[in-house]
């Protein structure tokens, strides 16, 4: 048996939005492309095909919290759409796109594997069980632009001050077990316990004025949604000669808690109004169906990952009810309202290939590339943006009798779009706009034995003290140059 410490550094994108796996749980399938649905026998098996888990050899896969990087570009960020002029003037275009280069903390998971009890007349493969114990953040998705400001136009100047931070995350506890059913055959489910949290503020303000009256105008929302729910995936693989064949498949969150508290308030000249009110939410993951094939020669191995995501009518769903006050001028009003917040569907592809090669045992060179696409780039109510991406990997993998240790790169492109608050239009509003940036992933993970670590914990804690009393012994045996009394 083996235990195995994965550190990553990852910036993370929600699955809804078509990156299945925004948070990898093992240096291998992180750095062959992201492929694993086949040959994940790292830490991804609980959350990729639990199937894989029957070739795994380890007690305990981690990923912890470190840094990730990236830089993001939104396109007219202070006006996303269009603009009132004879109310605001012309905006300085090139002036409305704002870049950011953000370091972030990461999620982290958490896997404990066993070997389980055997089933039936068990041989030396067939019949025999693993179990894993696997949770942590398996998705994370951040936006965050603070404090900014915006001054400029022709005719009519304008002074606007914009912050909007809005997170996405799922924690996800899974329980999981796999089946050698016969020596090439093994089949195996997870049954996740879905934790899922949404936020979101964003506010805007905003003076004009010149070449006529000045107007204010002011934009707020902010949402709040947390969820319990439950996710099936069940997965095989299948050997064949040097072949191996994977298959997973995932069912959509079944929600049986969810509340949501929205809010909302905007402001132009005389007219006011505020919006406050609670409800469910319903956060329903598409449907994903995984394919892989590895094929597997003495010194080298190669494998390729098809996962489609095929989403609910509504895949996110915020009902609140609650009360509307209005001002408009020296009239006011109150009266019940509703708010309805949903994510558009959309249909996924993602698309790895990745190979690792042995050129001088025991060291390993590991490579791919990838593609993760969502068919409908609109961003809707609920998540923080709607966006695709493409990259590549690589690393080096050094293998030996005390253990691995793998270290590694992944660099991706992204784009698509956000919802941000258009201050430019009576009254203010969310509107639409595109993003694109790049992403960096550090990788660097390590395996060890239990007798590996056992040994090391031995010489940290006793051969200080064994060290101490050899040291002493000497001093006692040797002896002195100069004897008393002489």
């Amino acid at each position: 048996m083996r235990r195995v410490f994965v550190f990553f550094f990852w910036t993370a994108t929600a699955a809804a939005q078509g990156n299945f796996v925004s948070t990898p749980t093992g240096g291998r399938t992180a750095l062959m492309g992201h492929t694993g649905t086949a040959l994940g026998t790292d830490g991804a098996a609980a959350f990729l095909n639990p199937a894989t888990l029957s070739r795994a050899d380890w007690l305990l896969s981690v990923s912890v919290n470190l840094v990730g990087g990236e830089t993001m570009t939104i396109h007219r960020y202070y006006a996303p759409g269009r603009i009132d002029p004879a109310v605001y003037g012309d905006l300085t275009p090139d002036r409305t796109t704002i870049t950011r280069l953000g370091f972030d903390v990461l999620p982290t998971t958490v896997c404990l594997f066993m070997n389980g009890p055997r089933i039936g007349h068990a041989t030396t493969e067939q019949g025999t069980t693993k179990l894993a114990m696997c949770f942590g953040s398996y998705e994370l998705d951040k936006l965050d632009y603070v404090g900014h400001f915006y001054g400029g136009g022709a005719g009519r100047v304008t002074s606007e001050l914009q912050s909007v931070f809005r997170t996405w995350q799922r924690f996800v506890l899974a329980p999981t077990m796999s089946v050698q059913v016969t020596p090439d055959v093994a089949i195996g489910a997870s049954i996740w316990t879905v934790f899922s949290n949404s936020n979101a503020l964003m506010s805007q303000a905003a003076v004009t004025s010149g070449n006529g009256n000045p107007v204010a105008s002011a934009y707020t929302t902010a949402f709040n949604g947390n969820a319990v729910g439950f996710s099936p995936l069940v997965g095989m693989t299948a050997r064949t000669g040097r072949w191996m064949i994977g298959a997973a498949v995932q069912a959509p969150d079944a929600t049986f808690f969810g509340d949501a508290h929205v809010s909302e308030s905007s402001t132009h000249g005389n007219f006011s109004t505020v919006y406050g009110g609670a409800g469910s939410y319903h956060p329903m993951a598409p449907w994903r169906i995984s394919l892989g094939a590895a094929r597997q020669w003495q010194w080298s191995m190669v494998e390729a990952n098809v996962n489609v995501g095929i989403p609910q009518d509504v895949p996110f769903r915020v009902s609140s009810n609650g009360t509307r006050t209005t001002m408009d001028g020296a009239m006011l009003s109150r009266e019940p309202a509703g708010v309805v917040l949903t994510e558009r569907p959309s249909f996924m592809l993602e698309a790895g290939l990745g190979a690792e090669i042995y050129p001088i045992p025991p060291i390993s060179v590991l490579g791919g590339t990838y593609a993760s696409l969502t068919f409908n780039p609109s961003a809707g109510g609920v998540l923080p943006t709607r966006q695709s991406r493409v990259g590549i990997s690589g690393g080096l993998g050094s293998h030996g009798k005390g253990g691995d240790l793998i270290a590694g790169l992944d660099l991706s492109y992204e784009w698509g779009n956000t919802i941000v608050p258009n201050g430019y239009v009576l009254p203010p509003q969310l509107e639409q706009t595109n993003i694109d940036g790049f992403r960096v992933l550090f990788v660097l993970a390590g395996s060890t034995s239990l007798q590996t670590i056992a040994r090391g914990l031995k010489d940290i804690v006793t051969k200080p003290s064994v060290r101490e009393e050899q040291r002493v012994k000497e001093n006692r045996e040797q002896p002195t140059e100069n004897p008393p009394g002489r």
